[in-house]
């Protein structure tokens, strides 16, 4: 199910283990749906015990994430390592956006912490050294 976005980000994400993990979270977002945000928790569910609250609270984060921000497009991978992943994306409204993926020391609720923030571009800048994060 999750496997038909995949294209779009192919070209920009790396093929990597986080690589990987990038895409799955990449389509469940776009997805905007709550099954496929319950189905890349589920793989990325680290080996830590996790409550159905828990759960539920990953879930309804993603979702609603999805929701505010809309569809992003991945751009560029700014770094990819074995302990990092981060990737800019725009979103349908032009904003800017990161999402840093990174492995988790198990036992942890995740396999794979993921973060996102919004970019701001200050007018005249032309690079990403000009912006700061969302403070929200």
């Amino acid at each position: 199910m999750l496997a038909g976005c995949r294209d779009v980000s192919s070209s920009v994400v790396p093929e990597t283990p986080l690589g990987r993990v990038a895409r799955d979270w990449l389509a469940a977002h776009n997805r905007d749906e709550g099954h496929a945000m319950v189905h890349f928790t589920m793989e990325n569910r680290g080996s830590g015990p996790m409550t159905g609250g828990q759960m539920d609270s990953i879930v309804y984060a993603g979702v609603r994430l999805a929701d505010s921000v809309g569809r992003l497009v991945p751009v560029k991978t700014l770094e990819s390592s074995d302990s990092t992943l981060s990737v800019l994306f725009r979103s349908a409204d032009g904003g800017t956006w990161t999402a840093q993926f990174t492995p988790v020391v198990q036992p942890s609720l995740v396999k794979v912490a993921v973060t996102v923030n919004r970019i701001w571009i200050y007018r005249g800048g032309s690079s990403l050294v000009d912006s700061v994060p969302d403070s929200r």
